[in-house]
């Protein structure tokens, strides 16, 4: 009796623990959740403004306006391509350098033999860019890609209709409407914010400039000011101050990240480069072919934020660091143009002082940096050439 007392009693405690309501509370009971689960979550609809991902890039380099933009983009070019004899070298300066210059500017490269060119100065003609470049849409479609794909790749690739999923995907040109569950849509949103600063940049930054002619009574000014910098904007200011009392040169402009800026202050002064033979009824004459050059100041500037993954821990304490293209053109406004005729024609020649520095370089944000140091445009009463040093500030705008 006592033997089926205890066969009953195992009985009953199986019974209960092998329950539906047992099982129902028991995490390890239930086993694995359905493959369909994310059908069960509730569905919304959002609209993604993609368009800085499917837009061109525009570039605003300088350009003078005249119809042969490849020989005088600022109207001073660094010596025109050498002739076919000769194998193309170009014989004018290049880089930081500048000085007197006294030569003729042809309407086109000089055939046969070395074609000499110009022998002071440097064709600024843009940052290395075109006026624009393809968007990342036009990218992905060179490679039989396109943002909705990379989207479906990249988040949740499961939950996709593609793949069996509920998830839906639109291009409506300029935007995407997308259909998916709320911790799907999170994900997008990350992805595509870190997809638009890898693409497209981070911000704005305003680029300021002082071209600082540097003389005895400022050389150990502006050492000061570089050298104490605990204070920006006082630093700032101060430069700005010894560039006015000095005869400098100040400039700011507002710079989209990865685009290509210009700022431009002087005139524009109209030369005659050659000719172009016209025959009519019963008489002959001659087109003059005219250029225009830049008299004044040009800053052009491309910047770029480094790469975290480039940039080593000891530089990321010191500051943000940023690549800066850059082109800079100073031009004095007294520029001695001369008329020669030409077999019936006119060619203007002219003698023109300036300055002209270009490169890249890293810089470190919110720091006064020396980019440049330029060779004289005249000569002063004492006859020694005066220097003028190129210094920088770059800033996250509204930052």
């Amino acid at each position: 009796m006592k033997r089926i007392s205890e066969i009953l009693f195992v009985l009953f405690v199986m019974q209960v623990c092998l329950s539906p309501a047992v099982a129902q509370n028991d995490p390890f009971a239930a086993g694995p959740p359905p493959k369909n689960a994310v059908k069960e979550r509730p569905l919304l609809i959002k609209f993604y403004d993609i368009t800085p991902l499917v837009t061109e890039r525009q570039h605003y380099a300088f350009h003078d306006g005249t119809a042969a933009l490849e020989y005088s983009r600022i109207g001073v070019n660094a010596g025109m391509p050498g002739g076919m004899g000769g194998g193309g070298g170009a014989m004018g300066g290049g880089g930081a350098g500048g000085g007197q210059g006294f030569f003729c500017v042809p309407s086109a490269p000089q055939f046969g033999g070395g074609g000499m060119g110009g022998m002071g100065g440097a064709d600024v003609s843009g940052v290395g860019d075109s006026n624009s470049e393809p968007s990342l849409q036009e990218w992905l479609e060179m490679q039989g890609d396109s943002i909705e794909e990379l989207i479906e790749n990249s988040v949740d690739p499961d939950s996709w209709e593609s793949m069996g999923g509920p998830g839906t995907i639109r291009d409506l040109g300029n935007t995407l409407m997308i259909r998916q569950t709320e911790e799907v849509h999170a994900e997008i949103t990350t992805f595509l914010r870190e997809l638009s600063i890898a693409v497209v940049g981070k911000g704005t930054y305003q680029l300021e400039a002082w071209w600082i002619p540097v003389v005895e009574e400022t050389a150990s000014g502006l050492q000061e000011i570089l050298a104490d910098q605990s204070d920006a904007n006082v630093s700032c200011q101060k430069l700005t101050s010894l560039s006015q009392e000095w005869g400098g040169y100040h400039a700011m402009m507002l710079c989209r990240e990865h685009v290509t800026t210009h700022a431009v202050s002087g005139s524009q002064v109209p030369i005659v480069v050659g000719s172009t033979p016209v025959v009519g009824t019963g008489n002959a004459s001659d087109q003059p072919i005219v250029r225009t050059l830049l008299l004044g100041l040009l800053m052009e500037a491309k910047i770029s934020s480094v790469p975290e993954y480039s940039t080593s821990s000891a530089e990321m304490e010191a500051g943000d660091q940023l690549n800066l293209s850059f082109r800079s053109m100073v031009s004095n406004s007294d520029a001695n143009i001369q008329d020669f005729g030409a077999g019936g024609g006119k060619i203007d020649r002219y003698s023109l002082g300036k300055h002209v520095s270009e490169g890249t370089c890293t810089v470190r944000q919110d720091r006064l940096t020396r980019i440049a140091s330029l060779s004289q445009l005249s000569t002063n009463q004492s006859g020694q050439p005066p220097e003028m040093q190129l210094i920088v500030r770059i800033t996250l705008h509204g930052g």
